[in-house]
Formats: structure tokens, C-alpha cells, sequence
């Protein structure tokens, strides 16, 4: 079909075999399906049901998209197991229906992958989801059951992403800005929502997802932006949610109950806020795991986390020119995790509470200027705080020495106890004074 505005109501397309296609647009079209049927068509290359060439403006509504496949010939990758849209800056809008178990396979040559189990959109596309269902779909790669080349602009509103399963993006991949005020993300395989951009969710529930390339479960945006203020999260295996870089910003929602920790980044900053709620999670209600890496906690709460309430890098022994991670908490509540309250090379208190954990505070570089260090239990030394040698001063081959260092200037340490010694306070001695590597 050459440029065309065409209207598909009712109807099936079913059972097609092509090299590009059940439905070819070869220039900028406007396209409508309403309780339309596209199923079971193959291609050799892309898009089992649909190839586009030209830009679309399409809207779905009422429709079934299922069992299409593509990548059945040739070698290389495949882009889009039911839709191609080759094309930049297409605008989508699904309304209503059930996307399934359609497949872009991998074609027969060396490191082949696919992308985009069910739709493959290219740059600058724009994507807006009301309703819906993706259930099912599947790629070795990137986006299970929707993919969007960069500069994508996503909002959904609504709808469902089931069972979806890729490498990387379970149920979507996209490389821009997306926007999430209600969804049903549940069972996905490899991060259900992977963005290399800007995410905000102010709603949705996002379950029972897996990680795949990496141990994000729920929603990432990579080494961009991650802001959290509505939304559940839950009972996902691994971290729920976070990135690899870039800003991770939770001001509320609720993440529980995650076989992971809550929050996760690897070498940028989470910033928790008043109305963060992270509790009963396997393991850390914060974790971040690279050298470098800050939590700024201002209020909120992390409560009854296994493993314990914040983890950054960086505590005890490590090379100088490793960075240690940094703890800045001016307020929320830290309560009654399984493990150490907060724990760090660097820590600043300033407000809020420390408090019912084993252990409140672990760091080399502590110091503490306001805030409540209460009700602590260290299971060998200091209950309160604890601080540990630490190095300092030139790099591996050069001198440096062992240190360890606490400022209190304000705030409350008390009723704090250690199995074996200093109850609310108990600070290493430093190791040696000068060493040569």
C-alpha cells in the first residue's frame, strides 16, 4: 500500500507467509484497526503481520495480534515480531486489545538477536497506551513485547504486560522519555520497563517480575533518570527497581516484599524522599554496589529489610583510589532491618531516625550532627556506630595510611548495645600509621 488512510474494522489477516509482511505500507499512512484479527503470519525478514516503510499514524482498537512471527529467512537481526515500522517518528496509540505470543527470532547466523517480540518502533516514534494486553511475547534481546529506537516519547495509562520475555526490557525497551501513571506489569522476563532515558511512574503495580542480563526486576532507566512517586512493587526476584547510573529519585509508592533489595544503582545516586515506603525486602532496602555511589535519604522510611537498611561501597579496608560510597541522611526512619542500619565509607547524619536495627551505623568516615541513634543491637561491636580502619592518602603504589574517623556534634546516641563491646559507640584502631605499598 502505497500513501493511504486506511480503516480495518472487523476482518482477519491470518496465516500469511511473505518476505516483509502480511500488510506492506511502502509510504506515510494513516492506519485504524478496529476489532481487526492479525494472526499466525510469518516473514522471512521483519514484521510477521505488518512491514511500514513509509511513517504511521495508527490507532488500535478492540484488536487481536497473535502467534505472528518473523525472522524465518535470510541471516542478521530481526526487528519485530508482529510489527515493523521501519520509519521514524510513527505515532501509535493502543486502545484496547490482546497482543500475544508473537516472536522475532534471531536469524540463522552468528550473535543474530531480535527485537521487539511484537512491535518495533523506530526513532523518534511516539507510543501512548490506554489498554490493552501483551501477553507472551518473545525476543533473545531487547524488548519482549515493544521496542523503541531513541528519541521515543511513551505514556501509559493503562493496561497490561504479562509473561513478556527478552534479555532486556521484558515487556519494553525504549531509548527516551516515558511517562507511567497506570500498568499491570506482571511475570516478565528480564526487567519488565528498560529505559535509556527518563522514566516517572506515579503509578502501577509491577509483580513477580525476573531480571535477566542484570539483577534489575521491575523498572530501570539505565544510567538516565528514575523517579518513583506512586506505585507497588512487589515479590519481584531481585532488585525491584533501579539503574546502572544516573539519578534514581523514589518520593513515594510502595516497594515490599522483593526477593532483592528495593533500590538498586550501581555507581550514581538514589535520592529517598518523604513518602518512600521500602520494607520487607530479601535483602537491602538500598544498595548500591559500585564505587562512587551516594544515597541521599531527606525522609520517608526503610523498614524490616533483611539484610539491612542502606549499603553503599566503600566500608573498611579498600585502595585509595577507590571513591567511597556516601550516606547523607537528614531525614525518615531507618527501623528495624535484619542487618546494619545504614552502611558506608562515608556517612553524614544530620535528622532522622536510626533505630531497632542490628546495628545502626558501620562507616570509616562518620559524622553525626543531629538525628537519633537509639535501640540498636550490634551483634559483636558497637551498637550505635561503629568505625571502621579505613585507608587514606596516595594510591597503590605510593605510601598511604590507615585510618578511622568520627564527628559528633549533635543528635543522640543512647540505649544502644554491643554483644561485645561499645554499646553506642566503638571506633577500629587504625591499623598502622604509614604503609608503603
Amino acid at each position: 500500500v502505497g500513501a493511504a488512510t486506511a480503516g480495518f474494522r472487523g476482518g482477519a489477516v491470518k496465516n500469511s507467509q511473505s518476505n516483509s509482511g502480511a500488510l506492506y505500507f511502502s509510504a506515510a499512512s494513516t492506519v485504524n484497526f478496529d476489532g481487526t484479527t492479525l494472526s499466525g503470519n510469518q516473514s522471512t525478514s521483519h514484521g510477521g503481520a505488518l512491514y511500514a516503510v513509509g511513517a504511521l499514524q495508527m490507532e488500535l482498537n478492540n484488536v487481536t495480534i497473535s502467534d505472528n512471527t518473523a525472522g524465518l529467512g535470510g541471516t542478521g537481526d530481526t526487528y519485530g515480531g508482529a510489527f515493523y515500522l521501519s520509519a521514524q517518528k510513527n505515532q501509535v496509540t493502543l486502545l484496547s486489545g490482546t497482543i500475544s505470543g508473537n516472536i522475532a527470532k534471531p536469524r540463522q547466523s552468528e550473535n543474530s538477536s531480535g527485537y521487539g517480540g511484537a512491535f518495533f518502533f523506530n526513532n523518534n516514534s511516539v507510543f501512548t497506551m490506554k489498554g490493552g494486553i501483551f501477553d507472551g511475547n518473545t525476543v533473545n534481546q531487547e524488548g519482549g513485547a515493544v521496542y523503541l529506537g531513541g528519541g521515543a516519547t511513551v505514556e501509559i495509562a493503562g493496561g497490561t504486560f504479562r509473561n513478556n520475555k527478552a534479555g532486556w526490557g521484558g515487556a519494553l525497551y525504549m531509548y527516551g522519555k516515558l511517562n507511567i501513571s497506570d500498568v499491570l506489569a506482571e511475570k516478565n522476563t528480564g526487567t519488565a520497563i528498560a529505559n535509556n532515558g527518563s522514566t516517572t511512574i506515579s503509578g502501577g503495580i509491577f509483580q513477580e517480575n525476573t531480571s535477566g542480563y542484570y539483577s534489575i526486576t521491575a523498572v530501570t532507566a539505565w544510567d538516565g533518570t528514575l523517579t518513583v512517586t506512586g506505585g507497588t512493587f512487589t515479590k519481584n526476584s531481585g532488585v525491584a527497581v533501579g539503574n546502572s547510573g544516573g539519578t534514581v529519585t523514589i518520593s513515594g509508592g510502595e516497594i515490599y516484599e522483593n526477593t532483592g533489595s528495593g533500590a538498586g544503582n550501581r555507581y550514581g545516586t538514589i535520592y529517598i524522599q518523604e513518602g518512600a515506603n521500602i520494607h520487607d525486602n530479601a535483602q537491602w532496602g538500598v544498595y548500591n554496589s559500585i564505587e562512587g555511589s551516594k544515597v541521599v535519604m531527606t525522609g520517608g522510611s526503610l523498614c524490616n529489610n533483611k539484610s539491612g537498611g542502606i549499603y553503599d561501597y566503600g566500608t573498611g579496608f579498600y585502595w585509595p583510589n577507590q571513591r567511597k560510597g556516601t550516606v547523607i541522611v537528614s531525614g525518615g526512619k531507618i527501623r528495624d532491618n535484619g542487618g546494619v542500619g545504614i552502611q558506608s565509607g562515608i556517612v553524614e547524619i544530620s535528622g532522622g531516625e536510626i533505630t531497632g536495627n542490628l546495628g545502626g551505623v558501620y562507616g570509616t568516615d562518620v559524622t553525626v550532627s543531629d538525628g537519633e541513634i537509639t535501640g540498636n543491637y550490634g551483634v559483636d561491636y558497637g551498637g550505635g556506630v561503629r568505625v571502621a580502619s579505613g585507608v587514606k592518602g596516595g594510591n597503590q603504589d605510593a605510601m598511604y595510611y590507615f585510618y578511622s574517623h568520627l564527628s559528633v556534634t549533635g543528635g543522640v546516641i543512647k540505649d544502644n548495645r554491643a554483644n561485645k563491646q561499645g554499646n553506642d559507640i566503638y571506633i577500629a584502631k587504625p591499623l598502622d600509621n604509614n604503609y608503603g605499598a
